[in-house]
């Protein structure tokens, strides 16, 4: 019998030979558990215009609270920032690392192709450099690397 399980590596499942048959079954392939996907839906996109128009402040000013907020991960081509106000916390802001002041637009809704899915996908956007995303529960790779490092030293 074979038997597959979740792999991060390319995406591909893993097969392995648990018992040896003349025939080629397949396990049930079983979903990644819902501490890593989450399933609520509804338009989350809505929601954040509809809360943001609710703090009465600019796009600007939005962004400049934000730009000092704790930076929660940064890679080649962006950086992501907590969005420190109440009402935020399923969402953080996502920054382009060329990113100009002159570039922050009017907040628009992005069309949300996964509306009962999170898995950290852009719900709103001002302009092309920043994008509101889903927030995602879990550790950055970054985080996860400085903590197996530690443990090693």
């Amino acid at each position: 019998m074979i038997n597959f399980f979740c792999s991060n590596y390319l995406n591909k499942p893993h097969i392995s030979k648990s018992s040896a048959t003349s025939k080629n079954h397949y396990s049930e392939i079983k979903p990644m558990s819902s501490d890593n996907v989450s399933f609520a839906g509804g338009d989350v996109g809505s929601k954040f215009v509809s809360s943001f128009k609710k703090l009465n402040i600019s796009e600007v000013a939005f962004v400049k609270k934000c730009l000092k907020a704790e930076e929660l991960g940064c890679g080649t081509f962006s950086t992501v920032y907590d969005i420190p106000m109440d009402g935020f916390e399923d969402y953080v802001m996502k920054v382009s690392n060329d990113f100009n002041k002159k570039s922050i637009a009017k907040l628009e809704k992005v069309k949300n192709y996964f509306p009962h899915r999170n898995f950290g996908q852009p719900v709103a956007k001002m302009g092309e450099d920043i994008s509101i995303l889903r927030r995602s529960k879990g550790l950055t790779l970054h985080n996860s690397l400085d903590f197996v490092c530690s443990c090693v030293r």
